[in-house]
């Protein structure tokens, strides 16, 4: 845990295990949470790991802390926290560590990642065009159960008007 004077940041290392907790989140408010590893590794069959990365990625988007998956190993693991919404991802499936900083990381892993955005971007774009459409479906048979309640209603009093008139013929008759 560094110091935020003098333009230090905090990032919580860890996250998730037991000496890296949700008390240490609440106690230093960092601006980068690291998520372990374990909860990284294979995240992509687990959906028990999924939930806890997405509501800590959700906490952390309340409360404007940036988050970063350590260990992802496969393209698997990379798609899925790329989905859950990461910022930073760190592992040996995009380099190897170094004792610097890489400038780049290979042009096939940098497309990956750009690819799994378009996909996630046109899967997001797809639903809300669905809830939209929904919406209006929705709308129009609220509006077709309005006429039909009003069809219902003129038919009564259609009917109501017809024994009026058939009562006064009577009465008039009489």
């Amino acid at each position: 845990v560094g110091n935020t004077m003098a333009n230090n940041h905090i990032a919580i290392d860890d996250y998730g295990t037991g000496h890296s907790n949700i008390v240490n989140l609440m106690r230093y408010t960092p601006q980068i949470i690291k998520i372990d590893r374990f909860l990284i590794s294979g995240i992509h069959r687990d959906v028990n790991k999924q939930m806890f990365v997405r509501s800590t990625i959700e906490f952390a988007r309340l409360n404007k802390i940036q988050v970063l998956a350590e260990g992802v190993e496969t393209s698997e693991e990379l798609r899925m926290v790329i989905e859950l919404g990461v910022d930073y991802v760190q592992g040996y499936y995009t380099a190897r560590p170094a004792a610097e900083p890489l400038a780049n990381i290979a042009e096939e892993i940098r497309n990956e990642i750009k690819k799994a955005n378009e996909q996630i971007a046109e899967q997001i774009r797809q639903e809300a065009k669905q809830k939209e459409e929904a919406n209006k479906k929705r709308t129009a048979d609220e509006v077709q159960a309005d006429i039909n309640s009003l069809q219902s209603q003129i038919d009564t009093l259609e009917s109501e008007i017809s024994n009026l008139n058939n009562e006064q013929q009577k009465i008039l008759r009489d």
